[in-house]
C-alpha cells in the first residue's frame, strides 16, 4: 500500500520500515517519496533508527497536505 519498505536478499523479503501513522506523510505519494529517501539514506550508511526518528519528527511543509479543519467525517486539507 506504499507504507512499507521491503528488502529482498537471496529471495527472502523482510520489512525494513513502516510509515503508516506519520501525519506529515499523509497520502500514498508522500509515503512513497519518504520510502525512496529512506532507502537512499540506508544506502549511504545512516542507521534506520536515526532515519525513522527524523521522519516521525518531520512537521511537514506549510501549505502541503496541511490539515486545517474537520466537520463531521470531512477532513479539510490545504495543499496550496
Amino acid at each position: 500500500d506504499g507504507t512499507d519498505l521491503m528488502e529482498a536478499v537471496h529471495g527472502r523479503y523482510s520489512r525494513v520500515a513502516f510509515l503508516e501513522g506519520i501525519g506529515s506523510l499523509r497520502g500514498q505519494h508522500n509515503a512513497q517519496n519518504a520510502l525512496a529517501a529512506l532507502a537512499a539514506c540506508l544506502k549511504v550508511g545512516l542507521e534506520l533508527g536515526e532515519i525513522q526518528s527524523g521522519l516521525e519528527s518531520f512537521p511537514g511543509l506549510a501549505h502541503r497536505m496541511e490539515q486545517v479543519g474537520r466537520k463531521g467525517h470531512v477532513l479539510f486539507i490545504n495543499d496550496s
